[in-house]
């Protein structure tokens, strides 16, 4: 094997083992499935990954001559400029990746890093002050305790929008709403206003201690959340939770 392709090899295999710590970060901690479909990363990370692991050992290949004076050079700045579009684009998923599943009235809303008001967040305690790294969490939201924090509040959403769900000053754990959730949770008879029989069959064979439901909003696309009978979050699947 001669030296450039050595080299070739070398940087390729260093920059898929680099490509497949981001696949398993992006797709199995920040973006459990469905909600990598839901927000629509797949398509846009995977581009940017693809090209990223491919264009930097071509280049490698192209460039590499044995015993340029400059070679340690060239090949310095190729792989300096691959890891800060890698790290840009990652840092650009991590942005807007999940953070909070919260629970208010009568369904789930998913809040991205992104949404999340910082100076709320400084204000909540120390479970919420902070967005999770290692996935999203599931929440429950309560109103201000006065009138004047209430109007301030709507003030705030029609001005700036964000507002309740992208408060964590707000926030309290999941089972605080669990009489709530029992509440308002739906038959999963209902599902097949929105879905193919066939389809659910298929979903809740795989959950198979669900037995109620309710919608999750997301910026770009819902989904449902699956319930058990103690109100506690089964899952989360890709069935349209209302009519699209």
């Amino acid at each position: 094997m001669s030296a450039r392709i050595k080299a070739f090899v070398v940087h390729l295999i260093g920059s898929i083992i680099l490509a497949a710590c981001a696949l398993v970060m992006v797709f199995l901690v920040w973006y459990p499935a469905p909600l990598e479909q839901a927000l629509g990363v797949t398509h846009i990370f995977l581009l940017m990954l693809g090209i990223d692991v491919i264009l930097g050992p071509i280049l490698t290949l192209i460039i590499f001559k044995k015993n340029t004076r400059l070679l340690k050079i060239d090949l310095t700045i190729i792989i300096v400029v691959q890891l800060i579009v890698f790290s840009y684009g990652l840092a650009t998923v991590a942005k807007g990746r999940p953070a909070w599943l919260v629970f208010s009235t009568d369904q789930f809303y998913l809040v991205r890093v992104a949404d999340v008001e910082s100076q709320k967040a400084a204000l909540a305690p120390a479970d919420y002050s902070h967005v999770p790294w290692l996935g999203p969490r599931w929440v429950a939201v309560r109103l201000p305790d006065t009138q004047e924090q209430r109007r301030q509040l709507v003030s705030e959403t029609l001005s700036a929008g964000g507002g309740l769900f992208s408060s964590p000053n707000l926030y309290s754990p999941i089972e605080t709403a669990s009489a709530k959730i029992q509440k308002k949770a739906r038959t999963l008879a209902e599902l097949k206003q929105y879905n193919s029989p066939q389809v659910i069959q298929t979903t809740l064979t795989q959950w198979p201690t669900a037995t109620k439901w309710l919608p999750l909003w997301t910026n770009a696309a819902g989904a449902t959340v699956l319930l058990n009978k103690n109100n506690e979050v089964v899952s989360i699947v890709p069935l349209n939770p209302w009519k699209q």
